[in-house]
């Protein structure tokens, strides 16, 4: 909280228009379709999982929804096609994760370039954009209620279940029991294979409701979106505080380094400074949030 603080009073200074409602707004809107993977991940990397396919997810998921309307379905039944795409990503996450047992690094890296590459194929190679005028997508992506942007009130929705979730239901304590010692939740009688592909397929799916809102702020379903994305929703995570070991993190936390992002890069943008100047600070900002969670480590096991 102090560094965002910082933060606001450094942009403040710097620029004049910084502290407007409408920036604000801009903001939100930014990181919507970040926050929306990052609320979720936090539940994946607090079972002990990582879940690095979903910038391929938004994309795959954007791409589906674009053909369900080119092909005349509803907005509706599009919203569900695309939902649906990203239930059967992480249904395979899951099925190499925890029925194949392999480490889950090295599937959703290799799940990343498959459902990359499917968006490209479904895309007529890449190189085509899928115009969609659904007047219900648009209104997720670019409409309002109460003079505010859908996509906050979209994360905003994803923010309560998931805190309800870990906060109030017997699942959330399981997926905390999961990734403090899965060896003693399986003795304890938690299911731990059935929880886990609860985990990824929920991660899948809020990849793709990031895909919907993506599609409807743009207008278009685009093979290359979400790329890179996943490493911004990591970086957020665990800059909130959520342990890369499993067991501990809150999505509170995940809110503020959320937050902390999508004003950095902001400020960055109201600065002028230049496109690779933000991407060497979004990986800087990977790398502090990767160290910070390796002192808190330390620091824990030297008590």
């Amino acid at each position: 909280m102090a560094t965002i603080l910082v933060l606001i009073v450094t942009l403040s200074w710097l620029t004049p228009y910084f502290l407007s409602p409408v920036n604000f707004a801009n903001i939100g809107v930014a990181v919507s379709v970040t926050a929306i993977m990052a609320f979720v991940a936090t539940i994946v990397l607090v079972s002990g999982g990582l879940d690095l396919s979903l910038g391929s997810v938004v994309a795959l998921s954007g791409i589906a929804l674009g053909q369900a309307t080119a092909a005349g379905f509803s907005g509706e039944i599009a919203i569900l096609a695309a939902l649906g795409v990203g239930l059967g990503c992480g249904l395979l996450n899951s099925a190499l994760i925890i029925g194949v047992g392999i480490n889950p690094f090295i599937v959703t890296i290799g799940t990343q370039f498959l459902f990359r590459g499917l968006a490209h194929a479904w895309s007529s190679g890449g190189g085509n954009a899928i115009l969609v005028q659904d007047e219900l997508i648009s209104f997720l992506g670019n409409g309002r209620f109460l003079g505010l942007p859908m996509p906050i009130y979209i994360m905003l929705l994803v923010l309560l279940a998931v805190y309800v979730l870990m906060t109030f239901t017997r699942l959330g304590a399981h997926i905390y029991a999961i990734g403090g010692s899965e060896s003693a939740a399986s003795r304890s009688g938690v299911s731990v294979g059935r929880v886990r592909t609860i985990v990824y397929c929920t991660s899948s799916v809020s990849a793709a409701i990031a895909g919907v809102v993506l599609v409807g702020i743009t207008g278009a379903g685009i093979s290359v979106a979400g790329m890179g994305s996943e490493l911004t929703v990591v970086a957020g995570v665990i800059l909130g505080g959520t342990s890369l070991m499993g067991g501990r993190g809150t999505v509170g936390g995940t809110v503020l380094g959320v937050i902390m992002l999508g004003v950095l890069n902001n400020g960055l943008t109201l600065l002028g400074v230049p496109n690779y100047w933000q991407i060497i600070v979004q990986g800087l900002a990977l790398l502090l949030a990767v160290l910070a969670d390796e002192l808190r480590r330390k620091a824990r096991e030297r008590r």
